[in-house]
């Protein structure tokens, strides 16, 4: 059902923005997880649909924080104010080169080696 979900989600998004650059992020549980089998799902679930869709993937967006427990809330499940800056650096690493794409697709490069033209007479 989860997959299903998702997918509609991405559906809707494509339908009213076409040239919209998906980004699936996932997240994989510990080792230890209650139910491996579930676990394992997700991961898989979370890949086929950045396949299915060419979306970038982050696989992992609680990469590095979540067994880490000065990385979390005393309840060990919601990250703190440092976690949040690992999460960011986790999805980041994936967004930012489609950032920087879309950015100079709209914005035009600038010369930076010519001099800067000022209004007015020159010297």
């Amino acid at each position: 059902q989860t997959s299903a979900n998702l997918q509609s989600i991405i559906d809707q998004v494509k339908a009213h923005r076409p040239n919209a650059s998906i980004v699936i992020v996932g997240i994989q549980f510990p080792i230890a997880a209650p139910d491996s089998e579930y676990a394992t799902g997700f991961v898989k679930m979370f890949g086929e649909l950045a396949a299915k869709n060419h979306a970038a993937l982050v696989p992992n967006l609680l990469r590095g924080v979540v067994v880490e427990s000065k990385l979390n809330l005393p309840d060990g499940i919601h990250p703190n104010a440092a976690g949040h800056k690992i999460l960011v650096e986790n999805v980041w690493r994936v967004l930012e080169p489609i950032a920087r794409e879309l950015a100079s697709s709209v914005i035009p490069s600038v010369d930076t080696a010519s001099p800067a033209r000022t209004e007015g007479p020159q010297p």
